[in-house]
């Protein structure tokens, strides 16, 4: 699979109007490179109810096999897909992970922040 289609995967609620508290960034909730843990937790929570669940979690298990049996190397990256969260690395992630990762985020921002002033 080429960079190309990997970038171009989406879940079937794309295209529906799911945004996070952020408006210029509505797709933060399932990015985990630009969203938080509250709008992980949100994302989540979304995905929890959403009519479509079950035919997004196809699209996972249909796009990357390994997700079912949770082989990192064969899992989405760094994205919320049908309520699972997985980490840059392919690791599904609970909320108490996801939380975990949000603050080293936000303490190594604010590091960098206190060095670079």
């Amino acid at each position: 699979m080429s960079d190309a289609d990997t970038q171009t995967r989406q879940t079937p609620c794309a295209s529906m109007l799911f945004t996070s508290a952020d408006q210029a960034q509505p797709h933060a909730s399932w990015d985990l490179d630009i969203g938080d843990g509250p709008a992980w937790a949100r994302a989540i929570e979304i995905c929890g109810s959403c009519p479509v669940r079950l035919m997004c979690y196809q699209q996972l298990v249909q796009d990357y096999p390994g997700a079912r049996r949770q082989l990192k190397s064969q899992s989405p990256n760094g994205v919320i897909w049908a309520g699972l969260a997985f980490s840059d690395a392919g690791q599904t992630l609970g909320l108490s992970s996801l939380r975990t990762l949000h603050v080293q985020r936000r303490n190594a921002a604010e590091r960098a922040a206190t060095q670079a002033a």
